[in-house]
């Protein structure tokens, strides 16, 4: 019986487990596997079941099914329209030269008003490690441009107070107060509290009361409750570090749309993920990391 079990790995770990799994299911053993990763549907199972609030959505072969059937079975509506990007604007709100301790190097980077940043890259390239050099989790002063004004980020006061929002690669280690209550966990930063039930209506939380722990909640609407937490006050820059990790095809469908308005409202969103069909239907631009270093020149 495997949970997720790839959530963590890199494109080629993943593959390996996966054929193994195939090996271990030819020899006869019998294996459970949850995934939200549709194309390890597609490879090794003889039997999909998707579940949709406690209860059996659809159970049979999995290969049968187009994406409009996936998205219906799991969401109990019909697939919206695909995503429309936002369009960057020309001002740069962000210029800099980060450094990043854990590999020894040092990244030229920008990212402009109004604009998605698609950061990419297998698990260990360096993706974290420039997100808490925006931050200020490095532990190495970061100097940049923000909005043409010269600044200097060594630590997260200083981030959240020049404009920036967080949301961790991990939502239950790093991004939330598990014990503690929805509401407790939406106002951890800043805002009123009769703004909590309109900011989660507005991502779609399902729960039954703000008083409730957030452990309760499904691994997706932990998420949004991470997000709701910067959209109490205004904030500039959003840095969303595998924002769709673990989450199921609605919930990242509702993250997306986020992206979208806030990009298209002026705020930019840097955004990563190790799927590159997710930063392709999301990013206005893309760049690849690997061991801390770009990948590809251009564009930075």
């Amino acid at each position: 019986m495997l949970d997720e079990p790839t959530a963590a790995l890199s494109t080629e770990d993943a593959t390996s487990l996966l054929t193994l799994l195939q090996s271990l299911a030819e020899e006869g053993v019998g294996i459970l596997l949850i995934t939200h990763r549709s194309d390890e549907l597609s490879r090794v199972t003889t039997t999909t079941t998707f579940l949709r609030d406690g209860r059996i959505a659809y159970e049979g072969p999995f290969q049968a099914l187009s994406e409009r059937d996936i998205h219906t079975y799991l969401s109990g509506s019909d697939m919206a329209e695909a995503v429309e990007k936002a369009v960057p604007e020309p001002e740069m709100r962000i210029q800099a030269e980060l450094t990043l301790p854990a590999f020894g190097t040092s990244l030229p980077f920008t990212a402009y008003k109004g604009e998605v940043v698609g950061i990419g890259g297998v698990t260990g390239s360096g993706k974290t490690e420039l997100i808490e050099a925006l931050f200020g989790l490095s532990g190495v002063e970061q100097q940049m441009t923000l909005d043409g004004k010269p600044i200097k980020i060594r630590e997260p006061r200083q981030a959240v107070r020049s404009g920036f929002a967080l949301v961790p690669e991990e939502r239950r280690k790093q991004g939330l107060f598990l014990d503690d209550s929805i509401e407790r966990n939406v106002l951890a930063i800043e805002g009123k509290a009769n703004a909590v039930t309109r900011v989660l209506a507005s991502l779609r939380v399902k729960y039954d009361q703000v008083g409730q722990p957030v452990r309760e909640l499904s691994g997706g609407n932990q998420q949004k409750v991470v997000l709701s937490k910067w959209l109490l006050e205004d904030r500039d820059v959003y840095l969303l570090d595998e924002p769709t990790k673990g989450v199921d095809v609605t919930a990242k469908r509702d993250i997306y749309e986020l992206v979208t308005r806030l990009a298209k409202s002026g705020k930019t969103v840097i955004f990563t993920s190790s799927e590159p069909h997710e930063l392709e239907l999301i990013a206005n631009r893309t760049l690849w990391l690997d061991r801390g270093r770009w990948q590809q020149k251009g564009g930075v």
